[in-house]
């Protein structure tokens, strides 16, 4: 029981003293009932959600519509798009932050440009360098009558333009390279073995065969200037014309083994524009009379078919 005093107390802020907590005790023993877990729970801390999220926005397309008619564009350019609207209608945020991005922009390009140019003039030093360093070596191998260890590039093969800080090089760079140009040096071969032999049959079926031949020009001028045989081929075809023909048919069968022996995984090796250009002045005209435009459009066709490509101006 409260004695009258304690009951003099009661009031606001005053309980009796029974209704009081009890020290040492809890006023609710059970304690706060758990929230029941959510289904979906909230965005999660880890950064390569955060990052899933993004890629997967970035890469989503938005259909958009403008003067080309309707598209669907990156996320990012109709980001851009935007801004740049708002910029021109007035806004003065948008303005600040357009100008601000192309300005960074700017230096992006303009770094970029300079560590270009750096890293091509830093190139064609050591193309320089290399070319006088293998001239060298070629001279001193001359003298002693014997080949150098490591031939390749040979220096009449490394073109440089000091005008325009520009470089190519013809034929194999390292000896990496030598199983391409050696399969380019087989196909000429078999394609100028082919030559000689349609040339000794005359038969009128032979005469479109005869322009596949004249393809060892191609491949000849992807060689090394000490492999190619343009300047002094007219010999060169005679020996193979005075041959009888069931042996210049065994010459062209195992020319066409080697070819199938050394034949890369990839068709296609370096060939420079002035290279090209020079193939396609040679080639160009005789295409033409067979129906083919130019040498890139032969080039398509016959590595479609082969030697059974079509030749449209015969009708085979």
């Amino acid at each position: 029981m409260t004695s009258d005093r304690d009951d003099d107390r009661l009031g606001y802020k005053k309980p009796p003293t029974w209704g009081r907590f009890q020290k040492g005790r809890s006023g609710n023993p059970e304690g706060r009932p758990r929230k029941p877990r959510p289904d979906n729970p909230g965005p999660s801390n880890d950064p390569s959600a955060l990052d899933d999220a993004l890629r997967k926005e970035r890469d989503r397309r938005i259909r958009v519509t403008d003067a080309s008619g309707t598209r669907d564009a990156a996320l990012t350019e109709v980001i851009v798009r935007a801004l740049t609207n708002n910029a021109i209608k007035g806004d003065v945020r948008a303005q600040r932050e357009a100008l601000k991005l192309l300005r960074e922009l700017d230096g992006r390009d303009a770094a970029r440009l300079k560590a270009e140019a750096e890293r091509k003039q830093h190139q064609f030093e050591q193309i320089c360098t290399l070319k006088q360093h293998k001239a060298r070596i070629w001279a001193a191998a001359a003298r002693q009558g014997v080949e150098p260890e490591a031939p390749w590039p040979h220096p009449d093969d490394i073109f440089i333009n000091a005008a325009t800080g520009s470089w190519s090089v013809r034929g194999p760079f390292t000896e990496e390279d030598l199983p391409f140009f050696n399969y380019c040096r087989a196909q000429r071969d078999a394609l100028f073995a082919r030559l000689a032999l349609d040339l000794c049959q005359s038969k009128a079926q032979n005469i479109a065969r005869t322009s596949i031949g004249n393809l060892w020009v191609y491949w000849d001028s992807k060689l090394p200037k000490r492999w190619q045989i343009l300047d002094d081929f007219e010999p060169r075809l005679m020996a193979l014309m005075v041959r009888r023909l069931r042996d210049l048919r065994a010459h062209l069968e195992g020319c066409l083994r080697r070819v199938e022996d050394l034949r890369p995984t990839s068709m296609h090796g370096p060939m420079d524009k002035e290279t090209y250009r020079s193939v396609n002045v040679v080639m160009k005209p005789l295409l033409q009379r067979y129906g083919y435009r130019s040498q890139a459009e032969f080039e398509r066709a016959y590595e479609l078919f082969g030697e059974d490509m079509p030749w449209p101006k015969t009708g085979s």
